[in-house]
């Protein structure tokens, strides 16, 4: 197949292609500016701002693809939310431009989305068809993306997941670890859940959704066992990383001053991509234990 990946630098976007080269694909990447890795081997990676019609029509005809993931996006949900403007230009109208041309190319559209589009009120983890209610702007964004989608593009899917974490991206893993070398304490938010994902496990996922031709729809892809809180994460990570001198408090969301809103119960149940694929991940825990063994930079307080 012929794959083209915008956001092909970030986190997913770096474990997608990485799979698919693997496995004797063509890959081509967008990468709006100065990129943070190397092209790998085998990779055509293209500088393309995703909100630029006329480059991205002009990639999207010269990659002819079979298959585009749109893992672009601004994912810093404060910066969201104190400037809107630019998360409507790039989340949701850069999505209008990327699957318009995707379905003028006849592709497929992978389009990745967010727990955030909940408003996390629920009590149990959401399902597929739960109202989206989203409560702060990097939520809206998305869901204004997931709409484009399901108006341009009748062979797409939307997929949702949370709490990325992986290489070659800052994500709350490094967070954490970079807290616990300057501080003697560590205050996490214990009422806020949501399940924690590894990108590589997310990328064969996406590859297992296509590759069994799944129905076309939406779908939440995460690691499984359940929720978790950022408390209970962030001791897991310092856990997992021997760092056990730090003392790790719980506070409320309440009391997180940051610009945007949280929704408090973000849990996705996954059970429609087990239905479909057959292909249950990991859980996050066996993920998390391998990304700080073997992947993460070791630092040591």
């Amino acid at each position: 197949m012929k794959i083209l990946i915008t956001g092909v630098t970030g986190m997913l976007g770096t474990s997608l292609s990485r799979l698919f080269l693997a496995r004797h694909h063509e890959v081509c990447g967008l990468s709006r500016g100065k990129t943070s890795r190397l092209p790998l081997q085998g990779e055509t990676l293209l500088k393309v701002d995703i909100t630029d019609e006329a480059a991205i029509d002009r990639a999207v005809q010269s990659a002819r693809p079979d298959v585009v993931f749109h893992a672009a996006a601004i994912s810093d949900v404060d910066f969201c939310e104190t400037s809107p403007a630019e998360a409507d230009r790039v989340n949701g109208e850069g999505t209008r431009i990327v699957a318009k041309a995707t379905c003028t190319s006849g592709a497929l559209f992978c389009y990745l989305s967010t727990d955030y589009v909940f408003d996390g009120e629920n009590k149990a983890p959401y399902r597929e068809e739960d109202v989206c209610n989203p409560i702060n702007r990097y939520g809206k964004s998305k869901w204004a993306g997931e709409k484009q989608t399901r108006s341009l593009c009748p062979r797409h899917y939307i997929v949702r997941t949370s709490w990325l974490f992986g290489e070659n991206r800052d994500s709350f893993v490094h967070h954490v670890l970079e807290w616990a070398l300057s501080r003697k304490e560590i205050r996490l938010v214990g009422d806020k859940w949501a399940n924690p994902t590894y990108a590589p496990d997310l990328a064969e996922c996406l590859y297992r959704l296509i590759e069994t031709r799944a129905p076309f729809g939406t779908y939440h892809i995460t690691n499984q066992e359940g929720g978790c809180s950022w408390f209970d994460y962030g001791k897991q990570i310092l856990a997992y990383r021997g760092m056990n001198g730090v003392a790790v408090t719980s506070m409320s969301l309440a009391k997180l001053k940051r610009p945007a809103k949280r929704p408090p119960m973000s849990v996705l149940n996954i059970d429609k991509f087990l239905e479909a694929t057959g292909s249950p991940p990991r859980s996050w825990r066996e993920a998390l234990r391998e990304y700080l063994s073997s992947v993460c930079p070791s630092q040591k307080p």
